[in-house]
């Protein structure tokens, strides 16, 4: 009997020693998968840092570039004015009924 005991409390051993070891690799799996996941996430965090810091990027660049647009437009009606005042008082157009003729 002594001997029979001996064996199963060998095989006792290996039987905790199989656990500890599946426990172990079950351990690393989930570990791996923990790094995996919180590297994904790290990773789409960041991207959708870069998309929103571009999209800000473009919405003022937009902003700045219409900015100028109202001060083109005056520059241009002011030289249209300036033009049309000139070709009136030289006498090579006359206005009638607020249209403009040319002579």
């Amino acid at each position: 009997m002594v001997k029979n005991n001996i064996n199963t409390s060998a095989n006792n051993n290996d039987d905790i020693n199989t656990n500890s070891n599946n426990n172990k690799a079950s351990f690393s799996y989930n570990t791996n998968t923990q790094n995996n996941n919180q590297q994904q996430q790290d990773f789409n965090e960041s991207v959708n840092r870069s998309l929103d810091q571009t999209k800000d990027n473009i919405n003022r660049s937009i902003e700045e570039s219409g900015n100028p647009i109202p001060q083109y437009n005056n520059i241009v009606n002011s030289y249209q004015e300036q033009t049309l005042l000139s070709l009136y008082f030289t006498g090579l157009c006359k206005v009638k009924d607020f249209e403009l003729y040319f002579l």
